[in-house]
């Protein structure tokens, strides 16, 4: 496992929390509160750097000769952990995409309100799995 996949993770998630941010700033503009799932993503995105940083310290120590590395669980765990950013920085952006565009698209993100909310939910269910594993990863390497 390259030291460079931990820390290409760790930057796109602060990318998906500053666009998590700029979707909230963008309900709030049009005089609507923001889906509760949103600051649920913020949160576990969140989360989920912290669980990297510390994932990388923890690397960097295992460099030196300490911890227990499975590397192959690791890897599958970030794959998995970046598959998740990616739809979820997807879907994000195509909120974000509406909310900034005309009063037809804003319309549209009201009226389509509960399917965006479920895709967020299942979101949400995939990143709380994925920091599970990934937290498995982090105890492995504290053994």
């Amino acid at each position: 496992m390259e030291p460079l996949s931990i820390s290409t993770s760790v930057v796109a998630l602060v990318g998906l929390g500053v666009r998590i941010a700029r979707v909230v700033w963008e309900f709030r503009r049009h005089g609507k509160d923001a889906p509760e799932e949103f600051a649920e993503l913020a949160a576990d995105i969140s989360t989920l750097r912290l669980i990297l940083q510390k994932l990388e310290l923890s690397r960097a120590s295992r460099a030196e000769g300490s911890g227990f590395w499975d590397a192959d669980h690791l890897a599958a765990s970030l794959q998995n952990c970046n598959e998740v950013v990616c739809a979820t920085g997807k879907k994000v952006q195509a909120i974000e995409q509406k909310l900034q565009g005309g009063t037809l698209d804003r319309l549209f993100i009201t009226m389509a309100s509960s399917s965006f909310r479920q895709d967020l939910q299942d979101l949400l269910s995939r990143l709380e799995r994925s920091k599970s594993s990934l937290m498995l990863s982090l105890q492995l390497m504290s053994l």
